[in-house]
């Protein structure tokens, strides 16, 4: 009973080793989830801007698109256009991934990886608004990016980016 009692517990820590291993990194449907850094890593879809070292996937129809949990890809964003609107939290908690970017002024670059290409937006402003859940727009608006967070007065920063190039 003693011998069986210690095979078993060799084979029950074999697969503890193993389940510990193989969970740190699973495959699906094509995305990496990496449970040990809480990070999702696509193969795709991402907004990057180097100057506030921000690197985040962009879901446009999925779970992850929220603020809760990532940026958030909002629907007014038209790919046809270039014309991308994302929102994300600022402030503490792991979730605060637009903290920074009040940091950028004009002439920084943001860059969009979208379906294959890269889209290349340069700031060109940065301005306060009042937290409604709206945004005025120009209803010919083309070739912009508009990064939304709440500020530090209750009201909302954007910050409009330009289409410089696309690759």
């Amino acid at each position: 009973m003693e011998v069986l009692f210690i095979k078993l517990k060799l084979v029950i820590g074999v697969i503890s080793v193993l389940i510990v291993i193989f969970s740190s990194f699973i495959v699906i449907d094509d995305y990496y989830y990496i449970f040990n850094s809480k990070k999702i890593i696509d193969k795709g879809n991402r907004l990057v801007i180097p100057k506030i070292e921000l690197d985040m996937n962009i879901y446009d129809s999925s779970l992850y698109n929220n603020v809760d949990s990532n940026i958030e890809m909002l629907d007014s964003s038209d790919k046809g256009k270039n014309l991308y609107f994302f929102a994300g939290h600022s402030g503490s908690g792991d979730n605060c991934f637009f903290n920074r970017i009040k940091e950028l002024v004009y002439g920084d670059i943001i860059y969009i990886y979208m379906d294959g290409y890269v889209y290349s937006y340069k700031v060109i402003d940065s301005y306060n608004i009042k937290k409604s859940g709206f945004m005025e727009v120009m209803n010919d608006s083309y070739d912009l990016v508009y990064l939304i967070t709440c500020n530090d007065f209750g009201g909302q920063l954007v910050v409009k980016g330009m289409l410089i190039k696309i690759n």
